[in-house]
């Protein structure tokens, strides 16, 4: 999140007007690109505020400018962007799966889960070999996310 705003707050626009239209874009309101519509942000929600700053021109002339010369500048725009985090709900906090052979009148789900998790430091450890790429890459399975091949 961070890296994303520090983009938006580098870029400078000509105008005002260059800069409703993308904080237009940023905010999903434009036609998006590619022909798909833009993503919300899933865990923040982002403000945007058009912020005009001065800015010293660059010389169109070679050498030190003369002494009585005052210093050209010009008004560009920028954007600045705030982040407030959102409240994760209960129902995102995913699912586990568990087969198991014992019955809901023994114990309970929870009881179930929690035992699950207690076991995961001894039994699950030992079978982390399983799921190593090169063992996986065994059995066919290929990875675009930049495992090794």
């Amino acid at each position: 999140m961070a890296d994303y705003i520090t983009r938006v707050e580098a870029k400078q626009y000509a105008c005002a007007a260059d800069a409703e239209a993308a904080i237009a874009d940023y905010e999903g309101r434009s036609q998006g690109r590619r022909g798909r519509r833009p993503q919300p942000w899933r865990y923040h929600t982002l403000r945007y505020r058009v912020e005009a700053c001065t800015q010293r021109t660059k010389r169109t002339h070679r050498g030190r400018p003369p002494k009585g010369e005052p210093p050209q500048e010009e008004r560009r725009y920028r954007l600045v962007a705030e982040a407030e985090t959102l409240g994760r709900a209960e129902e995102d906090n995913g699912w586990t799966v568990l087969a198991t052979t014992v019955g809901a009148e023994v114990c309970s789900d929870t009881e179930i889960l929690h035992a699950y998790h207690d076991q995961h430091s001894t039994v699950e450890l030992g079978f982390r070999w399983i799921r190593t790429p090169r063992r996986l890459r065994r059995y066919g399975w290929r990875s675009r996310s930049g495992l090794p091949r």
